[in-house]
């Protein structure tokens, strides 16, 4: 009967210890985030945007440019003939010959805006570009060796020269681009039709008849192609530096091709 107390006892204890392991057991099937894990847990990091090439854009630059004017075997010619028509009214004298013009360069330094859009997919660039340049160059073609012949034949015939001289004074584009975005720096090539004025004077040697005679015609009309290559470079999301290339041609400057070498540098600021 001694042993019914300590068998009590025994099975006391083992109540208290299921007991007191019981809420443990628990917490062991059932996991929860504890103050201090939140506590020691690294604040959550700020979601950088990504630079990206699209958009609006406009900016400006300086560069040197090239200028080739070469006249075809029209070249002038309409002027040719107002320059005859006006020696017969004013002198009654005529060319005996239709002068041929010789090829002409100018180079020196051009200004230039521009403005666009830019659509990216992926890393592809597809934008449209205007862009408007100012250089003034010319240059005045080497005196042309020419007979003046008397309308009514009762004057002599006078040994005499014609010069010529052609100015662009400047020209605008639309071009499309087409890109490749390599993270800020983004290469490009692009290709377009330009549009320029220019103007162009004939004159007769100023001591043959005791006068010039010259036609000038102002903001002649030209058309042509433009295309080049180029790489533009972000110093900050709307901040990009630019190094370009560009080749345009016109073939209808008073029957002149003029072809224009160009590289600037610039700078533009995206929208």
């Amino acid at each position: 009967m001694r042993n019914r107390p300590v068998l009590a006892l025994s099975r006391l204890a083992l109540i208290a210890c299921a007991l007191a392991c019981a809420p443990a057991a628990l917490a062991a099937d059932y996991p929860v985030l504890r103050g201090s894990q939140f506590e020691d847990a690294p604040p959550p990091r700020e979601i950088e945007s990504a630079f990206t090439w699209s958009g609006f854009y406009a900016g400006g630059g300086v560069g040197y440019s090239r200028t080739r004017f070469e006249p075809g075997t029209l070249g002038l010619q309409t002027q040719v003939a107002n320059l005859d028509a006006s020696l017969r009214i004013a002198q009654n004298y005529r060319l005996g010959s239709s002068p041929t013009f010789r090829i002409g360069n100018d180079s020196g330094a051009s200004y230039a805006g521009f403005a666009g859009y830019n659509m990216v997919f992926g890393d592809a660039m597809l934008g449209l570009e205007l862009d408007y340049t100012r250089l003034n160059h010319d240059y005045q073609s080497s005196p042309q060796a020419v007979q003046l012949i008397s309308v009514s034949g009762a004057g002599p015939v006078v040994n005499s020269s014609v010069v010529s001289s052609q100015r662009l004074e400047d020209y605008a584009s639309a071009r499309l681009r087409f890109g490749y975005a390599w993270g800020r720096f983004m290469p490009f090539a692009s290709l377009g039709v330009a549009a320029g004025r220019g103007t162009s004077t004939v004159a007769v040697a100023p001591d043959a008849l005791g006068g010039s005679f010259s036609v000038r015609t102002r903001n002649s009309a030209m058309f042509g192609l433009t295309g080049g290559v180029g790489i533009d470079a972000a110093l900050a999301d709307n901040l990009f530096l630019r190094a370009e290339y560009l080749f345009t041609r016109f073939a209808s400057f008073e029957d002149t091709v003029v072809d224009i070498n160009n590289v600037r540098i610039g700078a533009g600021l995206k929208f």
